[in-house]
């Protein structure tokens, strides 16, 4: 049986739980509570919360680096060595300002985009290319403290209210991804995720 290693980035004190910023783990909880698992809240071996489960023929390994955002590659590369996957079975969940609210893009490499989790993650991989799934969480200013602000506040209740939906289909493009291959999972999923109701 195959492992695949999704990970979902974020910071891991109380304080940022419903931060834009931390979108990945919000997803990384979602994908861990539906497939019935349990976290293993903090694994030294890994400076991560770790949940191992398996769906259909799939062993997955979900993983919350505790590291904080900025060192997420430091996780990563602990787990990628641990357990001997290939990049090619890794997936990099994280926020991403450059799109709408709601948006979904995964993608099969690419660059960082100035974000400072993947700038790690890609330092401590020393380049080689993995997929990655981009969750839109908008854009309110330009500036670097704008972003800043923007990124470390919280989803209103509406938006939370909105990503139940985006966490059901980025759990199917998850899924996908496993099973048929980032290209179909790619056609399949990418794009905005319409709020309940909206026709």
């Amino acid at each position: 049986m195959e492992t695949r290693v999704i990970v979902g980035l974020g910071n891991p004190e109380q304080e940022y739980l419903l931060n834009r910023h931390n979108v990945g783990f919000l997803l990384a909880d979602h994908l861990v509570r539906r497939w019935g698992g349990e976290w293993n809240k903090n694994s030294q071996r890994f400076s991560a919360s770790t949940a191992e489960l398996r769906v259909n023929d799939t062993r997955w390994l979900v993983v919350k680096p505790l590291t904080f955002m900025n060192r997420s590659g430091i996780s990563v590369r602990k787990v990628v060595d641990y357990f001997k996957v290939s990049v090619d079975h890794l997936l990099i969940c994280y926020d991403d300002l450059d799109l709408p609210f709601a948006a979904l893009r995964m993608r099969p490499g690419g660059s960082s985009g100035g974000h400072n989790g993947l700038k790690s993650v890609d330092s401590h991989l020393k380049g080689c290319p993995y997929s990655r799934l981009r969750l839109g969480i908008g854009r309110d200013g330009r500036g670097e403290k704008a972003v800043v602000r923007y990124v470390l506040s919280d989803f209103t209740l509406r938006e939370q209210q909105w990503l139940e939906q985006v966490f059901l289909r980025a759990e199917k493009q998850v899924q996908a991804w496993a099973e048929v291959g980032v290209e179909k999972a790619m056609s399949w999923f990418n794009g905005q995720v319409p709020e309940q109701g909206d026709k």
